[in-house]
């Protein structure tokens, strides 16, 4: 890790453990599996980690993202890899402004601040206080592309 953070490499962080925790302790042994996705190691060692799905492979939502950075809850396993969880704020930030760094956009989108895009999301829940066993519930009401509203849920919405 700390070759890869003098060459300035980028991490793009699959949650593959997340769904697949079961055929990884067969296949690896538990130990390894508990390292996959050594999330709390990476930015312990600076490196700037975005996140991702694969998918289709893999669901498109990035709160399964967000829940099992933080919690490490496998769908097949329960908890696996304890020691590498992260905070809420850094799941947000590895979802968020390290995805648009990746793509070489943080000067433009990533972050809500004056001369980026308007690009944001309205969410029924608060990512940052919503116990944790709740974050996979967490939907949009409204998105918004360049400050428009380009979807807002059926019946209200908010």
């Amino acid at each position: 890790m700390e070759r890869m953070k003098r060459l300035g490499v980028v991490v793009s962080a699959q949650f593959q453990p997340y769904a697949g925790a079961a055929s990884m302790v067969r296949r690896w042994g538990k130990e390894r599996t508990e390292r996959a996705l050594p999330m709390r190691e990476l930015l312990d060692h600076g490196l700037i980690v975005s996140g991702g799905s694969d998918w289709p492979g893999a669901p498109n939502n990035p709160f399964v993202n967000i829940y099992y950075y933080v919690t490490r809850t496998t769908r097949d396993m329960g908890p696996i890899g304890v020691k590498q969880r992260i905070s809420r704020q850094e799941a947000l930030r590895v979802e968020t402004l390290n995805n648009a760094y990746l793509t070489f956009e943080e000067e433009i989108k990533g972050s809500i601040e004056p001369r980026k895009l308007a690009d944001f999301v309205i969410l029924s829940d608060d990512v940052l206080t919503i116990p944790e066993e709740k974050i996979l519930t967490i939907h949009p009401l409204a998105t918004y592309v360049g400050g428009r509203e380009v979807y807002a849920k059926a019946a209200g919405g908010f």
